[in-house]
């Protein structure tokens, strides 16, 4: 990641996290912040990609469980 390169970028992103999302909060306040720490920490579609799969739990991660493994944010599921 983009970010280990940068020591900047690694300090200011202390304490910053991105919370687990079940869906029973907004997906596109959720998909937001994602889009921040991708475009913050420089991450590429793969990162951005495995950050959105860790970042599911509950009935939202479910959805996993349903996706190729060729999948990727701009193609969506099969």
């Amino acid at each position: 990641m983009a970010a280990e390169s940068d020591p900047q970028r690694s300090l200011f992103g202390v304490g910053v996290k991105l919370e687990k999302y079940d869906g029973t909060t907004c997906l596109e306040t959720f998909l937001a912040r994602i889009k921040n720490f991708t475009m913050y920490y420089q991450w590429s579609e793969e990162d951005e990609l495995f950050c959105l799969r860790a970042n599911l739990k509950g009935a939202a991660g479910q959805v996993l469980w349903d996706l190729s493994t060729q999948v990727t944010l701009e193609s969506g599921p099969d």
